[in-house]
């Protein structure tokens, strides 16, 4: 076997030693048990299974893992068996991401999102005015204009006490939040190890005749571009309606409540509030700007604005890595955030929660996306880049 495919299944024996050792604690120590009818997130359907088959479940995949791992790194072992401890592999995929894992990782992804995404616009707004001066003075002057007049209306007061209290939020943890997610990011983390042992044993097992690969009809240049284009746009609409409503936060009329028939929010909410709402539209923009990114040229060559890296072509890696796990996480997020509606018996409930948040579809597009990107970027000849790059 070679060793790109021992490396994954060495690291999934480890996630499923793991694995027992956190089974047997939960059966030793009930206390322990993060998930079942006590649970305080609630974001998957681990909320519905209690303590006691849920650590037989997990003990039963850390088994499996093991002897699967046995399977497929001892020597001579057939084609048949190989294909079995594949298969078996992308079943441990499922079992950790869509029954262990829940959509608590996309949350504190949204949170940590919406924390840096301010950051992030001021780096690109710097940016974008040393490449544009004329523009860039305009916006810095109407910054200015509206820091001034925020000023004198106590308006940035009122801001900067909202902002502080909104940081202070994150430094407590009263409910225990952030230990309940960590279960659900290890549980992720082993899903991650067991994705890449499926994908690397299905790499060892398929045929690596080119000539029969490239004759497929979908994985041809012409058909991945058009494919893609249309996968790529429909990903880019995913996070458009959620990040819609929460703008809205800022009006008198906030929109995205907890149903159909709280579609406009009723309760009153603070500046805190309204400010932790609102933030959550920043990442969504900049999802759909970077979603867009993989048909677009600067999604190939940096555009001229980027210090350094100005007119480089953009490695494949770096679209490629984040957007396959961000799709991922959209993907396994997406039982946990429907669940609830599904519960209610309502189908306006479930169509609301499905457009507020379209999980099941976007996640698979995104990742079609992604495909098609590294389809197109390993595949075709490299188009010359000038020394101008990407504008």
């Amino acid at each position: 076997m070679i060793m790109s495919t021992r490396r994954p299944w060495v690291l999934s024996l480890f996630a499923s030693l793991a694995a027992a050792s956190v089974a047997v604690t939960w059966l030793a120590a009930p206390d322990t048990y993060p998930y079942g009818s006590g649970d305080n997130v609630r974001a998957g359907v681990n909320h519905l299974i209690e303590r006691a088959p849920a650590s037989a479940m997990l003990l039963t995949f850390a088994a499996v893992g093991i002897l699967l791992t046995v399977i497929a790194l001892r020597g001579g072992a057939s084609r048949a068996a190989l294909r079995v401890a594949g298969a078996g592999a992308g079943a441990e995929t499922l079992f950790f991401a869509f029954v262990m894992a829940d959509g608590s990782i996309m949350s504190s992804l949204g949170y940590v999102a919406a924390l840096t995404a301010p950051v992030g616009v001021a780096v690109v707004v710097v940016l974008a005015c040393r490449r544009w001066r004329p523009a860039g003075l305009v916006v810095v002057s109407l910054l200015l204009v509206l820091g001034a007049a925020g000023f004198a209306s106590g308006a940035l007061n009122t801001l900067g006490e909202a902002v502080a209290t909104y940081l202070g939020s994150f430094t407590s943890d009263p409910e225990g939040y952030y230990v309940r997610i960590v279960w659900s990011w290890g549980m992720a983390a082993a899903a991650a190890c067991w994705a890449w042992t499926a994908v690397a044993s299905l790499l060892r097992l398929q045929s690596h005749d080119r000539a029969a690969e490239a004759s497929a009809s979908w994985a041809r240049p012409a058909s991945v571009r058009r494919w893609g284009r249309v996968v790529t746009i429909a990903a880019a609409l995913g996070p458009v309606p959620y990040g819609l409503a929460r703008l809205t936060w800022l009006t008198p009329w906030p929109l995205g409540g907890p149903g159909v028939d709280e579609l406009v929010i009723s309760m009153s909410l603070d500046a805190a509030t309204r400010l932790r709402g609102s933030l959550f539209a920043l990442p969504c923009a900049l999802g759909v700007i970077l979603t867009l990114g993989l048909i677009s040229r600067w999604g190939e060559v940096f555009p001229r604005w980027v210090p350094v890296l100005s007119g480089r072509a953009v490695p494949v890696r770096l679209a490629v890595v984040p957007g396959t796990l961000m799709a991922a996480v959209i993907t396994i997020s997406a039982p946990g955030f429907l669940l609830g509606s599904i519960e209610s018996g309502d189908p306006r409930e479930v169509a609301y929660s499905f457009f507020g948040m379209p999980f099941p579809v976007w996640g698979p597009l995104l990742g079609a996306a992604v495909f098609a990107y590294w389809l197109r970027r390993t595949r075709e000849p490299a188009a010359p880049v000038t020394a101008a790059g990407a504008s």
